[in-house]
């Protein structure tokens, strides 16, 4: 006997911040929905863990003020998920000296060689006024910051972040993941009296996977579906504008489906066999791998700083933050946990070091940056295939053919961070799932013009640090 496809209004592939938001957003709306989510816990890359008694998150994460008013009002629908206000206090190694983050004049004056320093201030005075130029990382950020910044910050951070010579890279990469490109958000950083948006941010009171597991538990409560542990195997187009989802359990069927998947696996999930040109183009479409490494240490506190970036070519860390810095809690907790980002290539070197190796590693590095000693108990390591996406020139071509071969099928949408291959925040991860439902008209098909202006906002997100 065959069993009956489950239907649904709506069904969502991945349960991160933008799909579990246009879920809950289309039940809301009286849609039926189910989420198909191949891990067991909801939130993606948003998770928080419990590493020796502490909620600790995949890396740095944080919720900025720069949220669209949308965006904080979804927020404040969803029960017991409190929002802390907190205080920016992060350093960054610079010309092997340890400055405040996000930078300030009054500290690079004060910190930085006064020889340093002016050539700074004069890079930036002859760019007053000039239009960002070239086609790559290199050029874009060069006619943007002067040679100095990119020398010492910029180029061996893009080597790290991405693997890849800037010059290689895209100028895409600039405008999309250096929130500072303007000359009026250069200015409002700088200043203290202008800068406190990028001095504060909100920390919910339970850990950053706070945000994913409330809005999970509030969908759930309204009759969302949610399928865990299911791995889709098949995408079938069917008659009547609807699809057929064909997962290791279930089999789905909808005449609206939700993709928030990487975009490099959508078109090989395809009966219907897509053109070789965009199979090739998803394969060019790589994601930069993370290794997170936990040092539980027997202090309280390791420091007072939050997060300590790390650009320079002394150490393969990125990024060492501190998650009990984070946000306020009545718990006496006598250990801290440092969160320690590598990033690296799926299956290489770094990527198969045993964890042993790894710490042993940070921890002489972190001596030489200026770091204090540290001895851990305990080390524990997550490992994160597709992190950032890797844009080098020409990915806008690829992605284009993708784009073009999904716009055929009317009942399909592809949004999110791993959809659009794009490094957002997860704040405009949640926007995205906001306008998703949005494009519903009112017999529940998809308003295709909405829905183009809705991506073309997208383009426009510039990710906050």
């Amino acid at each position: 006997m065959t069993t009956r496809p489950l239907s649904f209004s709506v069904v969502i592939l991945g349960a991160g911040p933008a799909g579990l938001s246009a879920a809950i957003q289309a039940r809301r709306a009286g849609h039926s929905v189910a989420v198909i989510e191949k891990s067991s816990l909801p939130g993606g890359m948003s998770q928080s863990l419990n590493i020796a008694g502490q909620s600790v998150d995949l890396g740095s994460h944080r919720l900025h003020y720069a949220m669209r008013p949308e965006v904080m009002g979804f927020l404040q629908t969803i029960p017991e998920l409190e929002l802390q206000i907190r205080k920016r206090h992060g350093r960054i190694r610079l010309f092997e000296r340890w400055l405040g983050y996000p930078l300030s004049l009054v500290d690079m004056c004060r910190t930085l060689p006064l020889q340093v320093f002016f050539k700074l201030l004069l890079e930036q005075a002859m760019r007053l006024g000039r239009s960002r130029a070239g086609d790559s990382f290199s050029d874009r950020i060069r006619s943007s910051f002067g040679e100095t910044l990119f020398k010492y910050f910029y180029q061996p951070y893009s080597w790290k972040l991405w693997g890849t010579s800037p010059d290689d890279l895209s100028a895409e990469v600039a405008e999309q993941r250096v929130s500072a490109l303007s000359l009026r958000s250069r200015l409002q950083r700088l200043i203290p009296l202008l800068n406190s948006r990028w001095k504060r941010f909100l920390y919910p009171t339970g850990g950053y996977g706070q945000i994913c597991s409330s809005i999970a538990a509030e969908a759930d409560r309204l009759g969302v579906e949610f399928f865990y542990n299911h791995s889709v195997s098949a995408i079938e187009p069917i008659s009547g504008g609807a699809c057929r989802i064909v997962t290791d359990g279930t089999t789905f069927e909808t005449q609206n489906l939700w993709s928030t998947i990487p975009a490099s696996q959508l078109a090989v999930l395809f009966s219907v066999t897509a053109p070789a040109e965009v199979l090739s183009a998803s394969d060019r479409l790589q994601h930069r791998a993370m290794v997170l490494l936990y040092l539980v240490l027997r202090d309280q506190q390791y420091t007072e700083f939050d997060a300590h970036y790390l650009p320079g070519e002394s150490t393969i860390a990125s990024r060492i933050s501190e998650p009990k810095n984070y946000f306020e809690s009545h718990l006496l907790n006598q250990s801290t946990v440092l969160c320690v980002e590598i990033p690296c290539w799926e299956g290489d070197s770094t990527w198969l070091a045993t964890d042993q190796v790894l710490s042993e590693q940070i921890i002489t590095e972190m001596a030489s940056n200026g770091f204090p000693a540290l001895s851990p108990d305990e080390i524990q390591t997550v490992r994160l295939p597709k992190v950032y996406p890797v844009m080098p020139k020409g990915y806008e071509n690829d992605l284009d053919k993708l784009a073009k071969w999904i716009e055929q099928y009317n009942w399909l949408l592809v949004f999110g961070r791993q959809g659009l291959f794009v490094p957002d925040n997860l704040h405009h991860a949640i926007y995205m799932g906001l306008q998703a439902v949005e494009s519903l008209d009112d017999n529940g098909k998809i308003n295709q013009e909405f829905w183009q202006e809705s991506l073309e906002t997208f383009s426009t997100h510039v990710v906050e640090d």
